[in-house]
């Protein structure tokens, strides 16, 4: 015997937020890649608990940068949960324009560097995050209007 869960469509209130927590990490992204090295050291020694929440980020997995995979996780689901309608290759299309452009960008910005091997794990973990959003959605059974059934012709 099958079990079959309900099936619902995600909360406006939930994709409104999702929508509007997307942008402020965007806007994140664009602060830290546009910020040359010598502000970020300076903020660093300024603002303790800053400095603070950046080494227990980079102390999680010392041998990758951890805060490009946790700023492009947090992309991903929230991008997933902000536009439930857009298919997941569309949504991994626009993570993957936002990491090849915010790595970039670095080029002119003084002290930093761009790399393709950090613009690939901007992608990857963008891509969990994807996946981490789709999982959660299936638990919550919810589903993407791409998902619905057809609706039956109009009568004529």
């Amino acid at each position: 015997m099958k079990i079959r869960l309900p099936v619902n469509d995600p909360p406006g209130w939930l994709t409104a937020l999702a929508r509007a927590l997307l942008a402020g990490a965007i806007g994140l992204v664009a602060v830290a890649v546009l910020l040359p090295n010598t502000w970020l050291a300076e903020l660093r020694l300024r603002w303790r608990w800053f400095s603070e929440a950046i080494n227990r980020v980079e102390a999680l997995w010392p041998a990758l940068d951890m805060v490009h995979v946790l700023m492009f996780a947090a992309v991903g689901v929230l991008a997933a949960l902000a536009f439930p309608a857009w298919s997941r290759w569309r949504l991994l299309m626009a993570i993957t324009t936002l990491a090849v452009v915010s790595e970039f960008v670095q080029i002119w910005v003084p002290g930093r560097t761009a790399s393709v091997g950090e613009a690939l794990l901007d992608v990857m973990a963008g891509a969990l995050g994807l996946l981490l959003a789709g999982a959660l959605a299936r638990l919550a059974g919810w589903r993407s209007p791409r998902d619905r059934p057809p609706s039956p012709p109009a009568p004529t």
